[in-house]
């Protein structure tokens, strides 16, 4: 019984690598890094995606004070399921749930808007110890594809005005570029 499940996270972290080691070589084509070896390759895979990470940080933290919201999230979709990839917030302060406005924008690849969230009627997709009353979600594309969703909230009563709309939505066009590098 304990060969067996070990065997199964080994399979599982076999397959983990495989796919790193995939998306690697995915981004690294047609350019001068082909040449690269496999280990050089995964090491600068991690390093990009650690700037990229540091980069959508910074982003965050400027469309939190540019719209004085409360925080703002960057939410990835893996297949059925969502991940928290970079927040304003401390970590372990925001639990993913991956249903209602999340779901439903990444789905219909459009955005919502409301200053008045009721948590009983509307689920928000993701849960935190304040209490959210307005927020803003914008899915982040990639041409027709959505990668991400921006996402700021507060527990102010219809804190969101169009101004503060499009210049979420300005700022996910932002987070779109730096994905693509």
């Amino acid at each position: 019984l304990i060969l067996k499940r070990l065997r199964t996270e080994r399979e599982k972290a076999v397959d983990e690598l495989e796919k790193i080691k995939t998306g690697a070589r995915d981004r690294t084509q047609d350019t001068e890094m082909e040449s690269l070896g496999s280990d050089e390759l995964i090491s600068h895979y991690f390093a990009s995606k650690i700037k990229a990470n540091e980069e959508i940080q910074e982003l965050l933290h400027a469309i939190k004070h540019a719209v004085f919201a409360d925080s703002a999230h960057f939410i990835e979709p893996h297949g059925d399921t969502f991940s928290l990839r970079c927040s304003t917030d401390d970590k372990g302060k925001v639990i993913i749930t991956g249903k209602g406005v999340m779901a439903t924008c990444l789905r219909e690849r459009k955005p919502f808007f409301s200053g008045e969230v009721n948590e009983k009627k509307i689920e928000v997709g993701y849960i935190k110890e304040i209490r959210i009353l307005s927020i803003i979600a914008i899915p982040v594309m990639e041409g027709s594809t959505p990668v991400g969703l921006l996402i700021v909230d507060t527990s102010r009563y219809h804190a969101f005005s169009e101004p503060e709309q499009k210049t979420v939505k300005m700022f996910s066009g932002q987070i779109a570029k730096i994905l693509e590098r």
